[in-house]
């Protein structure tokens, strides 16, 4: 691991780039494909970050904390990271020109590591799978790692929300007629849900005021990369005609409001 971290250091601190500091995110590591998460992969990940770090005066480190509060923020989970492109686009929200990858695999008793660099100026942009020329670090399979790489790894996203309930807002009942759409446009995808190839639900618990504005907004079931805000900025300027009592009286009642992004 040692060795592999100093011949990394080389080829991002030499790699044809024109900034003249490398500012490097490694992103938790993967059992085997894109996607899975492993926490052995999440502890191996935090290791090398710091290997990095103290390798070679010559790079910057993105903190992974950094990382995992975006993923936290963007309703994001590491098995939404299912490709190359997506990876290196959230690298670059965070201010790294290049990322690290691994994906870490159990071979004749022994713990495997691919390690994968994206971006520092590398003809790899079309990449999305780890292959066979990606440097592989080989570590002791000692009895304390052997169940690590099949355990999940980390959950950094938001736990979904309950229906609001807003002082004075009524539930869908019988007798009172529901909120309608007067103008309800729907919301742009996503850049980062876009270049990682993204589709998702979005459901949000949404009290429509009696003058038919949205008020408060809480999210119960959530979308990646970016959908999810998303969804919020559309529904915040949407239009309705509130619900009405049977006399015709407008009030506020909690909906639910589920938008579907599709990129065909």
């Amino acid at each position: 691991m040692l060795a592999s971290t100093h011949a990394k250091a080389i080829e991002i601190r030499d790699a044809d780039r024109t900034e003249k500091e490398p500012r490097v995110l490694v992103i938790d590591f993967f059992l085997g494909s894109p996607g899975v998460s492993s926490r052995l992969g999440s502890l191996l990940a935090d290791r090398l970050s710091e290997s990095l770090a103290n390798s070679s005066r010559k790079i910057a480190m993105i903190d992974r904390k950094n990382f995992t509060e975006y993923l936290t923020q963007n309703w994001t989970t590491l098995e939404d990271l299912k490709n190359f492109p997506g990876c290196r686009y959230m690298g670059r929200e965070l201010g790294a020109t290049g990322i690290v990858l691994g994906s870490v695999y159990e071979q004749n008793g022994a713990i495997g590591l691919k390690i994968h660099l994206s971006g520092f100026g590398l003809a790899d942009e079309s990449k999305s799978e780890f292959g066979d020329l990606d440097e592989v670090a080989w570590l002791s399979a000692i009895e304390q790692t052997k169940e690590l790489p099949l355990e999940r790894g980390p959950n950094y996203a938001r736990k979904p929300e309950q229906m609001p309930e807003a002082r004075g807002a009524l539930q869908a009942e019988e007798g009172v007629a529901m909120p309608t759409c007067v103008h309800c446009p729907d919301p742009p995808y996503a850049d980062p849900a876009r270049v990682a190839k993204v589709q998702g639900t979005v459901v949000l618990g949404v009290v429509i005021t009696s003058e038919g504005k949205p008020g408060t907004i809480h999210v119960l079931k959530a979308a990646p990369f970016g959908l999810t805000a998303q969804a919020i900025k559309a529904v915040q300027n949407w239009e309705f005609k509130p619900a009405q009592q049977r006399d015709g009286t407008p009030v506020s009642m909690a909906v639910p409001i589920e938008i579907t992004y599709r990129m065909f």
